[in-house]
């Protein structure tokens, strides 16, 4: 679909253009997303978050809290990932901050802790189906998109996103100890965590974590690990993903000491 290639591409020429001049106040980008869009029935799009209303600097489908190994996320594609949800809200009815607000919160919270903070993304948001307008429930005209009267389907899907990755990704001596906060907890959902479980990468599998009280693990040996995160919500939806963290030094006597491993 022409269209829907076109406003794909309209988020990279943000991006060009966000770079070659921050001092001007006006998104072209931003206006013409809001022209293609603005005749649309936007109390008809589920969760009001539009996935092609986005400036998209991640494809968020690949973060849908699935075992893939796709959905690996560290902290800059954890920035990219809540910038392009956020961009992506085209009912005004989310009240999520800002990214540069969570950076702001983020890095006090990381000050304040001698644990690494992992703060946490989970939403739903709408993205157009494929066949939306050859099958007669969206139509364009004059590249913009109009509601089709009389439709009996939904021209929406809706799909998870989670995303969850430590601040720091690198461990000099052997030892790697998380938090996670429940003021960095962000969320477009009425959901609430209800466990929280990490592998840590080291060898002792899946332990429960608890908002605040830090996760601590010790490797043996130097080295890439894999951290998992998985995260069960209210309604009973788990949902997971992974980061990567990079081990420089096995742990020496003196040092595990000062690594916690909370076993449930």
């Amino acid at each position: 679909m022409k269209l829907l290639t076109k406003v794909s591409l309209l988020a990279w020429m943000w991006f060009a253009f966000f770079q070659a001049s921050t001092a001007q106040t006006t998104d072209p980008v931003r206006v013409e997303l809001n022209r293609v869009f603005a005749n649309l029935n936007r109390s008809a799009i589920p969760t009001g978050v539009l996935q092609e209303y986005g400036q998209e600097f991640v494809d968020l489908q690949q973060y849908d809290g699935s075992t893939t190994a796709t959905n690996i996320v560290d902290e800059t594609s954890w920035s990219l990932i809540y910038h392009t949800f956020h961009s992506a809200r085209i009912t005004g009815t989310q009240s999520l901050p800002t990214i540069d607000q969570v950076n702001n919160n983020t890095e006090t919270a990381q000050r304040s802790n001698s644990a690494v903070v992992v703060p946490i993304l989970y939403g739903q948001y709408a993205y157009m189906r494929s066949d939306a307008v050859s099958s007669n429930l969206l139509r364009v005209q004059n590249n913009a998109l109009y509601d089709v009267a009389g439709r009996t389907q939904s021209p929406y899907l809706t799909r998870n996103l989670f995303a969850a990755a430590p601040l720091r990704d690198v461990s000099e001596d052997g030892t790697f100890s998380i938090v996670f906060l429940s003021n960095h907890f962000y969320t477009s959902t009425t959901q609430t965590v209800q466990q929280i479980r990490v592998d840590m990468g080291d060898g002792n599998g899946f332990r429960t974590a608890t908002f605040g009280t830090p996760l601590g693990a010790s490797y043996s040996t130097a080295g890439e690990r894999t951290l998992t995160i998985r995260v069960t919500f209210n309604n009973g939806t788990s949902l997971q993903c992974f980061s990567k963290i990079q081990v420089l030094r096995p742990v020496t006597i003196s040092s595990s000491r000062f690594a916690p491993t909370l076993l449930e």
